[in-house]
């Protein structure tokens, strides 16, 4: 009887070392499945560091003194270029104003403030596109009757003055040219006041 029961117990603990064999068979082949697949994935992803590689990133933070400092200085900037503006236009205007002065009345001195506000418009980078002398044009409209205008005495004073102011208009810088001009330009109208008065001819 007791050989009966050895026998027996080792029959059960022979197929339980069976059983664990083929359990821990198992759990290595299963363990080398996994192992053969992580062996096989790119792994850099499932480091230590991925959790702070897959945050997301802080947003920087925006700068509202810059913006500020740079909305002040775009509107400094517009504003003095219409300041600009507005003086360029100005000296315009005021050179305007001297060349008529010099074509009613002849003086040096309107000529001459003419010539200064051109320069400085040029050192502006802002040259006036037109700028010339003309006496002619007005001066043939100054008489009260239009049939004067047609006599010959007039109309070879005004062609003498033409030339006169042709040549200044092309040496504008010249004052040889505009001394030339001037002496023209009073004989004409001193021609014109003597013989028709200034009744009939006015500039």
């Amino acid at each position: 009887k007791y050989t009966v029961a050895i026998l027996a117990l080792l029959g059960y603990f022979s197929s339980q070392q069976d059983v664990n064999a083929l359990q821990l068979s198992s759990d290595i082949q299963f363990d080398s499945i996994w192992g053969d697949a992580l062996d096989g994935a790119d792994t850099s992803d499932y480091g230590h560091d991925t959790p702070k590689a897959y945050m997301e990133k802080e947003k920087p933070k925006v700068d509202t003194k810059a913006i500020e400092r740079k909305r002040k200085a775009a509107a400094a900037l517009a504003q003095k270029k219409q300041q600009d503006k507005a003086e360029v236009e100005q000296d315009i205007e005021d050179m305007d104003i001297e060349l008529y002065t010099f074509a009613k009345t002849v003086k040096p001195s309107a000529f001459h403030k003419a010539m200064a506000i051109k320069e400085k418009l040029e050192k502006k980078g802002y040259p006036p596109q037109h700028f010339r002398v003309s006496l002619v044009n007005l001066w043939s409209k100054g008489f009260k009757h239009d049939a004067v205008a047609n006599y010959q005495f007039v109309r070879e004073k005004l062609q003498d003055l033409d030339v006169a102011e042709k040549n200044l208009n092309r040496n504008i810088d010249s004052k040889a040219q505009f001394d030339i001009f001037l002496n023209t330009a009073n004989d004409v109208r001193d021609g014109f006041k003597k013989r028709y008065g200034v009744k009939e001819w006015e500039p």
